[in-house]
């Protein structure tokens, strides 16, 4: 699966993306292209929709289901769901 992040990587100098900065410390437009991709790498939801689509696949159903997991955000407690679309 590091087909996705090495797409990043090798991309990001087009368009000034920080690779080595901590999540936490991006800004909202830089997660929100991190989720969405643009014209030079896929983002993180092409990522899931991929596993979606082969989730015939024990490996990708096994990796859905990491992710799907049902946490509540220590901040707000569930009360707000941000989308990045």
């Amino acid at each position: 699966m590091s087909m996705y992040k090495k797409e990043l990587i090798k991309n990001a100098h087009k368009f000034n993306f920080p690779v080595h900065k901590p999540i936490a410390e991006l800004t909202k437009t830089q997660l929100a292209l991190l989720w969405n991709g643009n014209e030079h790498f896929d983002g993180i939801n092409a990522f899931f929709k991929m596993l979606e689509k082969e989730s015939y696949k024990i490996q990708y159903r096994v990796m859905l289901a990491r992710y799907r997991g049902k946490t509540t955000c220590p901040d707000c407690l569930g009360g707000k769901f941000i989308h990045f679309r």
